[in-house]
C-alpha cells in the first residue's frame, strides 16, 4: 500500500520533489505575508518589529537552505561543497531562530546567557563536523548522512524549544491570563513535526512546515495581546478624560472639560486661539438652542395640536402669538 501511494517509491522521486517544492513555495508566501502584517502593525514597538523581521527572515532563509539541500542531494560530486555548506548553515541557524523568537516578546530573557553559550558552541560543533562527520557527513555520491553525534544537535534544539516555551509562558503570566493548554499544544505539534522528519531520515519533510505554522500561531497570539493592551489603554484614557471633564458630585461638565474638548476638536493642543473659538462656538450653540430651537420645537408641537382642536386659521394665529411671547420672554 505504501508503494502504491508512492511515499517511498523511487520511481515517484521526481513527483515528490515537485510536491516538496510546491509546499516550500506556499510556506515562503505565508512567511512573506507575516512580514507584511508585522510591518503594518502599529502596535508593535521598533524592537519587536526588528526581532520579528529577524525571526521571519531567518525562517525564510532556513527553508531556502533546506530546499536547496534536498535538491543537491545525490547530484554529481562537483556539488558536494555546496551541500556541505548548506548543511552547516542549516544546523547552525535553526537554534538561532529560537533566540530571536524569544526576544519578540521580551527585551531581556533569563536564558540569554545560556543561549549565547549554547548557540556559539553549536556553531563550533557544526564547523568541526565538516571534517569529523560528528553531526553530518556527505559521501562520495553526494548523499547526506547523519553523524554519530547527531543526537547532541537534537538535544540542543530541544533545549532551545524549552527556553521558548518557558519564556512565552512567563510572558503570558506577566501580561494576561492566556490559554496555556493551547500554547503547549502548539509547541508539541512543532516538536512532533521535527521528530517525524528526523525519525524518517529526512524522507518526510515536516520540520519547516510545522515551524512556520507554529510561528503563525505565536504571532497571532501576540497580535491579540497587543490589541488587548491597546484597548485597555484607550479605556483607561477615556475614564481619565471623563473624570477630568465631569464634576463627581453634580455630573456637570467643568470648564476644564470644555478646554479638553476644544483641544481635541482643534487637533492642536498648543493653539489657544482655536480653543477659545471653539468655546465661543459652543456657547453660541447653547444660546441658539435656548432662544430659537427649543421655542420652535414647542411651537411646532402646539401647532400640530391646535390644528386638530381649533382648526387651521385659529390654530396658526394661536401658535404665532405663543411663539412671539416665548421669544420675548427669552430675550428679557
Amino acid at each position: 500500500m505504501i508503494d502504491r501511494l508512492g511515499v517511498f517509491n523511487q520511481h515517484a522521486a521526481v513527483n515528490l520533489l515537485d510536491y516538496y517544492t510546491t509546499i516550500e513555495i506556499i510556506i515562503s508566501l505565508f512567511i512573506a505575508g507575516l512580514l507584511a502584517l508585522v510591518y503594518k502593525n502599529i502596535h508593535y514597538s521598533k524592537q519587536r518589529k526588528r526581532n520579528s523581521y529577524w525571526s521571519l527572515g531567518l525562517l525564510l532563509i532556513i527553508n531556502l537552505i533546506e530546499w536547496t539541500s534536498v535538491m543537491l542531494d545525490g547530484f554529481s560530486g562537483q556539488y558536494r561543497i555546496w551541500l556541505v555548506i548548506n548543511k552547516f548553515l542549516n544546523h547552525s541557524l535553526i537554534p538561532f531562530l529560537g533566540y530571536f523568537v524569544i526576544h519578540i516578546w521580551v527585551r531581556h530573557s533569563k536564558y540569554d546567557r545560556l543561549l549565547a553559550v549554547l548557540l556559539t558552541g553549536n556553531v563550533l560543533f557544526q564547523l568541526a563536523s565538516i571534517a569529523t562527520g560528528w553531526t553530518f557527513s556527505i559521501d562520495q555520491n553526494n548523499h547526506y548522512h547523519q553523524g554519530r553525534y547527531y543526537y547532541v544537535y537534537f538535544i540542543i534544539c530541544i533545549i532551545v524549544m524549552f527556553a521558548i516555551v518557558s519564556a512565552y509562558h512567563q510572558f503570558e503570566q506577566k501580561t494576561f491570563s492566556g490559554d496555556c493548554l493551547f500554547m503547549f499544544y502548539t509547541f508539541f505539534v512543532v516538536f512532533l513535526g521535527i521528530v517525524i522528519q528526523e525519525v524518517s531520515g529526512g524522507a518526510l519533510r515536516t520540520t519547516s512546515l510545522t515551524i512556520t505554522i507554529g510561528m503563525c500561531f505565536l504571532l497571532n497570539r501576540f497580535n491579540n495581546f497587543t490589541q488587548k493592551v491597546s484597548d485597555l489603554k484607550i479605556s483607561r484614557d477615556n475614564v481619565v478624560m471623563r473624570t477630568d471633564m465631569t464634576d463627581i458630585m453634580t455630573g456637570i461638565v467643568k470648564a476644564g472639560g470644555l478646554t479638553v474638548c476644544a483641544c481635541l476638536y482643534s487637533g492642536d493642543r498648543g493653539q489657544v486661539g482655536g480653543t477659545i473659538m471653539f468655546t465661543i462656538s459652543f456657547l453660541i450653540l447653547l444660546i441658539f438652542l435656548t432662544i430659537v430651537a427649543v421655542p420652535v420645537a414647542i411651537a411646532a408641537f402646539l401647532l400640530k395640536v391646535s390644528f386638530k382642536i381649533l382648526g387651521w386659521l385659529i390654530g396658526i394665529c394661536f401658535t404665532l402669538a405663543l411663539l412671539i411671547s416665548l421669544l420675548l420672554i427669552s430675550v428679557m
